[in-house]
């Protein structure tokens, strides 16, 4: 028996060697019909258990054990095929996938609750892949994602701090007008800067309200869905990384339109003589003055002779602050980025971990450093229930560089032009600051601080670096009670804190003045007193954020026959809670940790004007506490996989919100339906297989979380007429105030043509903003106020969204193109102005909300010309020529007396992108126009010439003679200065401009191995304008500030 036994298990093990034996085979992926390669498809083996990636040029390799296998082949877009072999088959496959006629089943979208098929889809989204996204480089999302994205553009002319994002138009006018984000499923409160490009798979802007109003009364601006990337059950590890070098080139300081030293020489000269500081050398002998006019005034006190001073007036008028600034301040900027990812899966986990680090510094030679690490794991405890955990954390360090041109502000001005910062060795030379040289010099018999400015070395004297800690934690439980129901909750947790620290040091020009400031000298003992104690002032603030999201959920997901359902239902719980602490300490030193108290209530007398005032304390508090809880659901049903329906609800309650709104049910909602005509048995037309229709109809909201249905007050330290704490009505209360409403109709189709050679949509979309935040008037007599904020405006808008994809060649040689088009038109329907004045709707810079008419308008002074006897500027008055500028800039003029220019957001935006293909070598560009607004050209204003230094190249095409007017429209200068004629003249319809360009936005210049899979890349950001419609040398989107520079990537980036 026993020896029946061994024999028996040496045949098995015998057998199972030979079935063992280990063998490779190799082949060639391509699409069926035209031998063209298909890189990135899937080949797994059923009994060997491994599996495989094919090449850019469709090969692949792959290891066998079992001598009978069995390779299922599958790649997005084309029919799985499944192909039996053994080890006697030919060690060469040659394998052909046929596109499936509908690409669009392969699609799904993440809305942040659920993933939908495309194909189902009633509502309008946009999504970019990280082909997309790796196009353009640079250390923030934002970074990548202007110019690709449709329906989304960047607003940089309404006076906006920074950049703003806009989706499909406005949908508010004193509301929020930025969209909500969303990260992995969860609203994303923290800084977008801390999100690394390098971790995104994709990203879809959820436009319309079917898409987006299942996020209630946050939806209103659009959503944008960042999903980041993860890893798949049963997947080989694959690693990723990258690693690229950024330079930025120093900015263009000769686009600023400046008045020319000369010129500015020339003005100052000529106020001199004018006697125009006369009365502030009389009263002030100590303020602020140039040295053209210490020149001129060491002139007259014959200090000097006339030729002297001519020559250091020409001497002065030489010399360009912009030379100094590009030679001694700005520089090229270079930023270092690595990043690398790892993920995979087992049968039962799935895996991803994934780092980042940033190491930038700019121009100015600010630094900002980066870490990043991203770690998620998704368990399968049983066959029912899957646990996945997730781990966000990023580090990020900043500190602030020298100061560029525009912050070197001394006095209440700007630099001359003519401001020399450096010797002919580029030592540091002074700048007077606030006070003239000749008084700080002598101040305090020599006994006060040195109290010379330095420029170009005083930022050496500041230490001022921030450092972000951010952390996100989430963990989730989906547990399948059957094939049709799943059950979810998940939790996240996030925390942002910010810590930032300035130490002025005792070296630095603003402590030595403030110190100085304070003091108070015995001239009878020469003591000094110092009220505020020599030593570093030291800035610190806390800003703190916290977040918490509680959701709960159930998915319905059944199909029977012809029929298919897909539904949730579910409820939330949202809390964020904003901190921000400022405080300031005085005599503090470094490395001992010594400081000193001051007195912050006793009023004490400035060293040199004799004014009294309190030591700054430097210190504020405040916080934000938003607590939010919501019920939502959807459904959608499919019939034939031909037509389809949808519909969503959701119903919010927050601490913002007045009692009454909250105990309304008032639910925001969407409905939807979509139609694959293509799919119909008479549908035939060949040239286009894949035809939808689509509409959707629905309301979502928009909520401010800076307003309140209730009073609040804000505490002030102390008054400076009692000494006692005080507090003011910040803003009064509105218990009927409830989130705007924005109602969104949208038609859109989507198409295929045959072969896939063009593809794309088309949507149509009108929506009308209800129930808007906007200012009404109230009954003041026993109030302090006589207005409030209600929701009682409205606006309407509407546009088209085209994108459209097209295969110009295809075979060895591909070239592919992509147009984005949008237009979009917006207009107020209701807001109640409180002043009718012209002067508050002129420049085009800020909300003008006039009732039919865009949101952000231009308006202008009508223009009648200059006087040809003295270049006076000339406009309208009651209908007649007039030159009453205090009554044209005053009542005289109301809102339908201004000329309407047009809008000054644009009308018409669009991108076209190129990447032509040959075999290894891939070549991209991209080029952006928008068009349709206008901007307020900026001019000479005499107002802000003579008191601030400020002036403008247009000076030197002034009037100065009769028949000037015949080629120019620059006022002459006069003396006095009248500030209402330059106001009148700055927002007069001669400088309207039409805003329309075409810009370069960026190339892309890449080289791909094949194994392994690695990629070198090139590319270039920012390259200027193409086109412009204004003939004045200006970019309309940075007139007021200097265009950013380009900049050049070199990178490699590669995965196994």
């Amino acid at each position: 028996m026993k020896k029946i036994f061994f024999l028996t298990a040496i045949l098995i093990w015998t057998v199972s060697i030979q079935a063992q034996t280990k063998w490779v085979i190799h082949g060639k992926i391509i699409a069926g019909n035209s031998d063209t390669p298909l890189a990135g498809t899937l080949i797994e083996s059923r009994q060997s258990k491994s599996n495989t990636v094919s090449a850019t040029d469709g090969s692949f390799l792959i290891n066998l054990t079992f001598t009978y296998d069995t390779l299922d082949i599958s790649h997005i877009g084309y029919a799985n095929t499944v192909i039996p072999i053994n080890s006697s088959t030919k060690s060469s496959l040659r394998v052909e996938l046929m596109q499936l006629t509908k690409e669009l089943e392969e699609v799904t979208i993440n809305t942040g609750y659920q993933r939908i098929s495309k194909e189902r889809a009633t509502g309008s989204f946009s999504q970019i892949g990280k082909t997309l996204l790796n196009q353009q480089t640079g250390t923030t999302l934002l970074d990548r994602l202007e110019s690709i994205t449709n329906g989304l553009y960047f607003d940089r002319q309404t006076g906006f701090t920074g950049t703003r994002i806009i989706i499909r138009g406005l949908s508010t006018i004193q509301g929020p007008s930025a969209p909500l984000i969303i990260l992995d499923n969860f609203p994303y409160e923290g800084d977008l800067n801390n999100i690394n490009p390098n971790d995104v798979e994709s990203i879809t802007v959820l436009k319309d309200a079917a898409a987006a109003s299942i996020w209630g009364t946050r939806a209103g601006n659009g959503v944008i869905v960042i999903t980041t990337k993860k890893g798949r059950f049963d997947q080989l590890t694959k690693v990723e990384y990258g690693s690229s070098i950024l330079i930025t080139k120093e900015p263009d300081l000769g686009y600023v339109k400046n008045i020319s030293t000369e010129d500015f020489v020339d003005v100052e000269h000529f106020l001199y003589d004018k006697g125009f500081y006369a009365n502030q050398l009389a009263a002030q002998p100590y303020s602020y003055t140039t040295p053209v006019v210490e020149i001129l005034l060491q002139r007259d006190l014959g200090n000097i002779t006339i030729d002297q001073a001519n020559a250091k007036l020409i001497a002065v008028g030489k010399h360009k602050l912009t030379d100094d600034l590009k030679n001694y301040v700005y520089k090229t900027g270079v930023n270092y980025q690595n990043s690398i990812s790892l993920r995979g899966g087992s049968k039962n986990m799935l895996w991803n971990v994934s780092g980042g680090y940033d190491h930038n510094n700019d121009v100015l030679n600010a630094v900002y450093e980066r870490y990043n690490f991203r770690d998620g794991q998704v368990f399968k405890v049983s066959k029912k229930m899957e646990v996945s955990v997730g781990f966000d954390y990023t580090r990020s360090f900043s500190k602030a560089g020298k100061s560029g041109y525009g912050a070197l502000r001394p006095g209440q001005g700007v630099l001359p032009v003519y401001t020399q910062l450096a010797d002919e060795n580029g030592n540091p030379l002074p700048v007077n600051y606030r006070y003239r040289q000749t008084y700080t010099d002598t101040a305090g018999k020599g006994k006060l601080l040195d109290w010379k400015w330095y420029p170009l070395s005083d930022y050496k004297s500041i230490s001022n670096a921030s450092i972000l800690q951010a952390v996100l934690a989430d963990i989730g439980i989906n547990y399948r009670f059957s094939n049709n129901v799943v059950v979810s909750v998940k939790y996240q947790y996030g925390k942002q804190f910010t810590r930032t620290k300035m130490l002025s040091d005792i070296s630095s020009y603003y402590t030595r003045e403030l110190i100085n400031q304070f003091c108070v000298l015995n001239y009878a003992t020469g003591k000094i007193t110092y009220n505020i104690p020599k030593g570093g002032i030291l800035d610190q603030s806390n800003a703190d954020l916290e977040t918490n999201n509680l959701r709960g959920q159930i998915n319905f997901n059944r199909s029977f026959k012809i029929h298919h359902i897909d539904a949730i239902i579910g409820a939330e719980y949202r809390s964020i809670e904003n901190d921000y602490q400022k405080f300031r300490t005085y005599g503090y030193e470094a490395n001992s940790l010594r400081y000193a108290d001051v007195d912050y209530v006793t009023m004490f007398t400035d060293f040199l004007s004799g004014s009294t005032n309190n030591i700054p304390s430097g210190t504020n508090y405040s916080g934000i506490s938003n607590r939010n809880i919501s019920f939502y659901a959807n459904a959608a049903y499919s019939y034939k996989s031909k037509y389809n329906l949808y519909t969503s609800t959701r119903r919010d309650a927050s601490n913002l919100f007045g009692a009454s709104s909250n105990n309304k049910w008032t639910p925001l909602w969407s409905v939807g339906a979509s139609w694959d005509l293509a799919k119909e048995k008479f549908y035939k037309v060949k040239l286009l297989p894949a035809l939808k229709l689509r509409f959707s109809y629905g309301v979502s909201g928009n909520a401010d979380p800076l307003r309140s249905a209730i009073t609040v007050i804000q505490y002030n330290a102390t008054s400076s007429y009692t000494q006692l704490p005080i507090a003011i009505i910040a803003q009064f209360g509105n218990p009927e105030l409830r989130w705007e409403k924005i109602k969104m109709t949208n038609m859109g189709i989507d198409l295929t043509s045959k072969n896939s050679r063009l593809s794309g949509s088309v949507d149509f979309y009108h929506k009308k903003g209800l129930d808007l935040f906007g200012t009404m008037p109230i009954d003041y007599t026993g109030l302090a106020f006589n207005s409030v904020v209600k929701n009682a405006a409205k606006i309407a808008g509407y546009g088209w969204d085209i994108n459209l994809n097209s295969r110009n060649t295809v075979g060895n040689f591909n070239w592919t193109s992509q147009l984005n088009l949008n237009l979009q038109k917006d207009k107020v329907l209701q807001y109640y102005l409180v002043s009718k004045q012209g002067s508050n709707f002129v420049l085009g810079n800020s909300i003008s909300a006039v009732e039919g008419h865009p949101v952000y308008a231009l308006y202008d002074y009508k223009w009648a010309g200059l006087d040809p006897l003295t270049g006076d500027p000339m406009g309208y008055l009651n209908g007649n020529v007039s030159k009453d500028y205090n009554s044209i800039t005053g009542s005289g003029t109301q809102i339908w007396d201004l000329a309407y220019i047009g809008p000054t957001l644009p009308t018409v935006v669009a991108s076209l992108g190129n990447t032509i293909s040959w075999k290894h070598i891939s070549f991209t560009f991209r080029i952006t126009g928008k068009f349709g607004n206008y901007f307020q050209r900026n001019s000479i204003d005499y107002t802000t010439l003579f008191n601030f230094r400020n002036g403008h190249s247009d000076f030197g095409q002034r009037w100065q003679q009769p028949g000037d007017e015949l080629h120019t429209n620059v006022p002459s200068m006069v003396y006095p200065n009248n500030t209402q004629r330059n106001n009148f003249y700055n927002a007069s319809a001669t400088l309207a401009t039409k805003a329309d360009l075409i810009r370069f936005q960026y190339v892309s210049l890449s080289y791909d191995f094949k194994n392994p899979s690695i990629q070198f890349y090139i590319n270039a950001n920012n390259l200027g304008l193409i086109w412009k419609a204004n003939h004045y040398g200006i970019d309309p989107e940075y007139q007021n500030n200097i265009p950013l520079s380009p900049n050049f990537a070199f990178g490699i980036r590669g995965s196994f």
